[in-house]
């Protein structure tokens, strides 16, 4: 019997669509890994002159009460359905593209946070002062326990 594919991920709205995403630097929920493998946030968006650096923080909670800025591998997008290759950013992040549409995906492996920090979250800090439409969601993956959607063990609480 061959597994769903949907029944090893947990998708999580990170940061819900908005005209200007980026604008007062938001940071998406925690996502705690300890149920979970990995974590990729996929960022998708639309930018003639807004950017935002991207960065990823483990964190120590769901509030967080500490986070640290963490090495992380993404993928860039910014015309077709054809990604790049794996990039390895470091603790500074990188720098959104300006394009017509674009998908990035941030993947951070639990195994890489340090003993006591079993969250990540994504941190966009806005470069270019410009109203960006994007959205982020998680997608938390090789889950420990698996099943169906809406069995699937919380990651952000």
């Amino acid at each position: 019997m061959s597994k769903k594919l949907v029944e090893g991920l947990k998708f999580i709205n990170a940061l819900a669509p908005l005209a200007d995403r980026y604008n007062g630097d938001p940071a998406s929920d925690v996502v705690l890994l300890k149920n979970y493998d990995r974590v990729i946030f996929a960022i998708y968006g639309t930018a003639t002159t807004g950017t935002a650096v991207v960065t990823a923080e483990e964190c120590d909670d769901v509030t967080p009460t500490t986070s640290n800025a963490v090495p992380f591998t993404y993928y860039s997008n910014v015309a077709t359905d054809v990604f790049s290759a794996a990039t390895a950013a470091t603790a500074s992040g990188f720098t959104t593209a300006t394009a017509a549409t674009y998908i990035y995906l941030i993947e951070v492996k639990a195994h890489d946070l340090t003993d006591g920090f079993p969250g990540v979250r994504l941190v966009l800090t806005e470069g270019v002062n410009a109203a960006v439409a994007a959205s982020v969601i998680a997608i938390a993956g090789d889950a420990r326990y698996g099943g169906a959607p809406e069995s699937m063990l919380t990651a952000i609480a």
